[in-house]
């Protein structure tokens, strides 16, 4: 996740947190969710939906192993991000 942030090029880097800023960061909505660039089939999206404590918590929760998943956006949540109120 933080190598596909980073290779926007934007001035992101992983280890700074004061570069968590709309300005070095691609478009994220301001509840956190990015909706492009196909981000929702990168591989570290599909290694997030197939992790089994994820999946076995929503099982738990909908009393399924039945699930589908869905596609629309990934959340990108930066604790204390300050540019995005």
């Amino acid at each position: 996740m933080f190598s596909w942030l980073e290779g926007f090029n934007l001035g992101f880097d992983r280890n700074d947190f004061s570069t968590v800023h709309k300005d070095k960061l691609p478009h994220i909505t301001e509840k956190s969710m990015c909706l492009q660039y196909a981000v929702t089939h990168e591989d570290f999206a599909w290694a997030m939906r197939g992790e089994p404590g994820v999946v076995g918590a929503f099982e738990k929760v909908y009393d399924t192993e039945d699930l589908i998943v869905s596609f629309d956006a990934i959340n990108f949540g930066f604790p204390n991000r300050k540019d995005n109120s």
